[in-house]
């Protein structure tokens, strides 16, 4: 006959191979849920750069482009006259539209939401461009409304999209910041 001691030391052990079976299962799943997790953010991530790069590439966006880089002007006060909302609504929200697309493109690039080096290859540059071209008028602006830290994230990508041109082009003499 089996004794009552045995019988008991095997259903520990057999409790006890339960509880690490289930240890090993729940160390799986969470292991595999993480992996789904990393795989979702990551389609997302690639989801929302798509659609930037969409945005930055569209019809809309390079006429925005061209509207803005063709606004003249000889000083801040020149430009206040031109193309200060109260002035020129239109061309105004064109700038702005256009100027904070590529500031929050910096944001998401600071968070390495989008890769630079993707923005860079599909347009990106023009950053470079519109940056150099509205620096002083943003500093003005941020003197007398804005507060300092109004469009920080386009000064960074322009910087940053800089970094790329001259990495690739090193006789590229675009404006310097």
């Amino acid at each position: 006959m089996v004794d009552l001691v045995v019988l008991q030391s095997v259903s520990y052990v057999a409790a006890a191979i339960g509880v690490c079976l289930a240890a090993v299962y729940y160390m799986l799943t969470l292991r595999t849920s993480q992996r789904n997790i990393r795989m979702s953010l990551e389609s997302r991530k690639i989801e929302l750069t798509n659609n930037i790069l969409n945005n930055l590439l569209s019809e809309d966006s390079w006429k925005g482009f061209a509207d803005v880089m063709n606004m003249e002007w000889s000083d801040f006060d020149d430009f206040t006259k031109k193309y200060d909302s109260t002035v020129n609504p239109e061309l105004f929200a064109k700038r702005m539209s256009y100027i904070s697309t590529l500031d929050n493109m910096g944001y998401l690039n600071k968070l390495n939401v989008v890769d630079a080096e993707t923005v860079y290859e599909v347009g990106g540059s023009q950053a470079i461009w519109v940056y150099a071209k509205f620096k002083c008028v943003i500093e003005e602006y941020r003197k007398i409304s804005w507060g300092v830290d109004r469009f920080r994230n386009l000064d960074y990508f322009a910087r940053e999209m800089y970094r790329l041109q001259t990495q690739r082009d090193p006789s590229f003499k675009g404006d310097r910041f």
